[in-house]
């Protein structure tokens, strides 16, 4: 679970802050918990002209300015390499916007994505050589292309590299190198773009025309577009040509086909969301379907009667990338959930010849769908290139570097890598990387602020917009609001993600919430919950929303139940599970416990345990499994400390201090046990403790051995004679055909697309007592569930799929042993007829071999009698 940061603000400082300038408090206390200096507020609010930088100052530029000048004067052709992203043709298409109204002789390449792949092209250095070409600059590229530029120098051509990735050990032989990444360079900020940086070089270039740099000012819309699309830091100039150039963008009359795509997106106002989310994946789909050079025409042509034509090109490409897109994920889903590929630590998928264009997006939804680094790979003759993609708080290059052996290449960051792999090495790695121990960080989520519902209003809206531009740097706001109810919710997405209206007093309003855990379905599915959630805001004016990052929720079980039925209901229906069982406890406990042997059935026994851990006892099995299992099945019940329940190993490494007595679960395990070394040293540690006895099977020849253990009363509850009914499936693909029906599993989050109220013991107790509500009420028909779970499946009713492998026949009991007389369950056998356990304890190994090897080599008539039988596992 993430943690929650709201820091302090200085009150001191934000009222100098408020009398000093004219700027929202809210506007003020966001900024100082962001590390913005004080003296820095007003200047980040209102960016001008001071934030833009000497283009001079930037290494080389000088050099870079002298050779195109050159050019100009003796109008020698220029190459303008570009990159098929919209950093790249954005950046391509600013300079030749410029060059071109400026006289020069200009040309421009944008690599094929899927045939070239990024970097400059050998191929377009030579055909333009060919056609008297005298001068190469790249744009978003170059910095590593060391191989091109010789090329091209050995052709006797002037080359200017502008880019803003890292620099390796050296630079390539360029007449000008222009990177703010060089060792070297002392530009002072860093993270401009490939289009930033191509736009200082428009600067240098204007300032020899004697033009200011307001007369550049109509080429932000260029500039904003590729800084944001290219997510880095809206910070320092950035964050000035972005916040003017977002105005721009549609407006500019000279680029009718960007206008056109605005209006196609229906889009008023541009924000910078608006470009990740809407335009960018238009011009991007250009490279990754067709020519990315459709995209670059669309930004340079002046004819309006040809814009048109150019947006429905690329609202095709992008309709044909989601098609292609949803067709490869819908086909890796399949194969991740057919071979269980989602339970290994990195999930790995291939496909033959899977578009390369989309492999990176499919990659993305799969880790987000999942929650782990996800690789995609498209495999064509053997060779698979591929795309990795990561979840916060795992750094997946570290991965790559772990396996680089079995890599014929690969590249990227923390977050993303693309690959190249071979099959052989490819089936490798899935079995080596079945073992990684993935270490994850805890997620700090930083709030922003705290606001109420009434809060979100036109003020909160003004101040959000002089916040923007959001993006890498400064990302939109999180706001905490508390105390929250769900009066409508409608999901969708296969459960994934909810619509629904959030209200607090006389006070609602709309929200989307995305990538819900199974969990949170569980807590949210009825509407009825109070929370606290940290949330984005939507500032349309007309119908704000917002869109929940996380939550926790609140509310009491008391509150919970007397939400979701109504008074009346919840007065005539009691629980009839509990005034049951604890009737029959009172029954066995009237006098004092300990000395006492109780044999009871599996519901009573732990009803029974639950009691007698009130009176500070603590809880020995024969081994650890059996302790497990009495300890899960309470849970259902309430949290309870699990050091009081321990096995026979533990219990001698460290027999208990300060405790009223021992309960001696299964007692009559220790009886058939009780040549072994450690039970026949265990029992002899006993005799100095006051005990009790629990059994759910009284096998016959127990009479010495209980007196030897001084035990000197019996009570036995009459032990009812299950009628169940097994269908056998181990081993083979089971559905169930029923409506009602549990699906007990290993992993709960399992089982396909089938939707159901999920269960398991790492739910807090708030979240377990509300299924168990809900199945007690009838309010839900289908349940995903771990095993031990005190009959839950019975309170369910329907039918019993066993797809969990046991570990004690207890599993299968505490499964099919019915809370009243008239039960019938339908127990499904649908495990591995193999069961894959390492036992450390040899204690569990010697009861699982002698046991519960039964279960799995009995045909299931045999298995009927063994369960309905209680003497006959013994």
């Amino acid at each position: 679970m993430a943690r929650w940061i709201l820091e302090d603000v200085d009150e001191e400082k934000v009222h100098r802050l408020l009398k000093e300038f004219d700027v929202p408090r809210l506007a003020v206390e966001i900024l100082l918990r962001r590390g913005i200096p004080p003296s820095q507020i007003h200047s980040f609010l209102f960016p001008d002209e001071s934030f833009v930088h000497d283009p001079y100052s930037m290494k080389d530029m000088e050099k870079a300015v002298d050779v195109l000048m050159r050019a100009w004067k003796e109008k020698r052709p220029v190459l303008i390499h570009g990159d098929y992203d919209v950093d790249g043709v954005t950046g391509a298409a600013l300079l030749f916007t410029f060059m071109k109204s400026m006289g020069w002789k200009v040309d421009v390449y944008i690599p094929d994505r899927i045939n070239e792949g990024y970097g400059v092209s050998s191929n377009a250095v030579e055909e333009f050589h060919r056609r008297g070409g005298k001068v190469l600059l790249t744009v978003d590229c170059g910095i590593t292309a060391f191989e091109s530029v010789n090329l091209a120098k050995r052709l006797g051509m002037d080359v200017v590299i502008t880019d803003h990735h890292e620099v390796l050990s050296e630079i390539p032989r360029a007449d000008a190198v222009v990177d703010p990444h060089r060792p070297d360079d002392e530009y002072p900020f860093k993270d401009l773009a490939g289009v930033g940086v191509a736009f200082k070089l428009v600067q240098a270039l204007a300032d020899r025309f004697g033009m200011e740099f307001e007369d550049l000012e109509g080429y932000l819309d260029l500039v904003a577009l590729g800084t944001v699309a290219d997510m880095v830091p809206l910070l320092d100039e950035n964050r000035l040509y972005v916040k003017r150039g977002l105005k721009l963008i549609g407006k500019v009359k000279e680029r009718p086909g960007l206008r056109y795509l605005v209006e196609k997106l229906m889009l008023k106002e541009v924000r910078s969301k608006d470009i990740s989310y809407k335009i960018a994946p238009r011009l991007n789909a250009a490279g990754r379907m067709g020519s990315a050079f459709d995209a670059f025409k669309l930004l340079v042509m002046r004819e309006e009667d040809e814009a048109e034509h150019m947006v429905k090109t690329l609202i095709n490409h992008n309709s044909l990338r989601q098609e292609i897109e949803t067709s490869i994920f819908q086909e890796a889903i399949r194969t991740i959930e057919d071979m269980g590929l989602d339970r290994m630590p990195v999930i790995m998928v291939g496909g033959e010849n899977w578009h390369l264009g989309v492999i990176g997006i499919v990659a993305s939804r799969i880790a987000n769908r999942y929650g782990k680094p996800a690789m995609v790979i498209s495999f064509n003759n053997g060779l698979g290139k591929g795309s990795a993609r990561s979840v916060d708080g795992t750094n997946i290059l570290d991965i790559f570097q772990r396996f680089s052996d079995t890599f014929i290449e690969y590249g990227g960051h923390a977050m993303a890598v693309g690959f190249t792999i071979s099959r052989k090495s490819y089936e490798e790695l899935k079995e080596r990387i079945e073992d990684l121990e993935i270490e994850r960080r805890e997620e700090d989520i930083r709030i922003d602020a705290e606001i109420s519902l009434r809060d979100i209003n036109p003020e909160l809206f003004d101040v959000l917009r002089i916040l923007e531009p959001f993006g890498l740097g400064n990302p939109e706001p999180l706001f905490l609001i508390r105390d929250l109810e769900i009066s409508k919710l409608s999901f969708f997405d296969n459960g994934r993600s909810a619509s629904l209206v959030l209200r607090k007093g006389g006070s609602s309003i709309g929200a989307l919430w995305n990538s819900i855990d199974q969990d949170e379905i569980v807590m949210i599915r009825q509407g009825a919950l109070k929370m606290d959630v940290v949330a984005e805001i939507d500032p349309d004016f007309f119908n704000p929303k917002i869109r929940l990052v996380d939550t926790k929720f609140k509310s009491g079980i008391d509150e919970i139940d007397s939400m979701l039925y109504m008074p009346r209901i919840r007065r005539d229906q009691r629980d009839q599970e509990r005034e049951m069982m604890e009737k029959r406890v009172s029954e066995l406990l009237w006098d004092d416990p300990w000395g006492k042997i109780v044999v009871s059935d599996l519901r009573s026994r732990n009803y029974l345990i639950m009691e007698m851990l009130k009176r500070n006892a603590v809880v020995l099995s024969l081994n650890d499994i059996i302790s497990r299992h009495v300890y899960l099945s309470i849970l259902r019940h309430g949290d309870q400390d699990e050091s009081r329940f321990m096995g026979i190993s533990r219990f001698l490494e460290s027999p208990p201090e300060d405790v009223d007595g021992i309960v001696l679960n299964e007692l009559q395990l220790l009886f058939a046990f009780r040549e072994h070394p450690k039970v026949r040293r265990a029992l002899e540690i006993l005799k100095n403790y006051r005990t009790m006895g629990l059994m759910t099977k009284a096998p016959r020849g127990m009479k010495a051995f209980l007196k030897e253990m001084r035990f000197k009363k019996l009570r036995k509850l009459k032990l009812r004679r299950m009628e169940f009914r097994i269908q056998d499936f181990r081993g083979r693909e089971y559905r169930p055909s029923t409506k009602v029906f549990s699906v007990i599993l290993e992993d709960p989050h399992e089982y396909g697309e089938i939707e159901g109220h999920v269960y398991h013991h790492d739910l807090n107790r708030f979240q377990r007592i509300s299924v168990v509500n809900l199945v007690k009420r009838r309010k839900t028909t289908r349940l995903k569930l771990s095993p031990n779970t005190d009959g839950l499946t019975v309170l369910l009713g329907g039918e019993v799929i066993y797809r969990a492998n046991p570990k004690t026949a207890y599993e299968l009991l505490d499964a099919v042993y019915p809370i009243s007389d008239h039960e019938t369950p339908v127990l499904t056998l649908n495990y591995d007829t193999e069961p894959d356990y390492e036992f450390e304890d040899e204690l569990d190994r010697v009861y699982f071999e002698r046991f519960t090897r039964r279960l799995y080599d009995s045909p299931a008539r045999e298995i009927i009698h063994l369960l309905q039988d209680p003497e006959e596992l013994i």
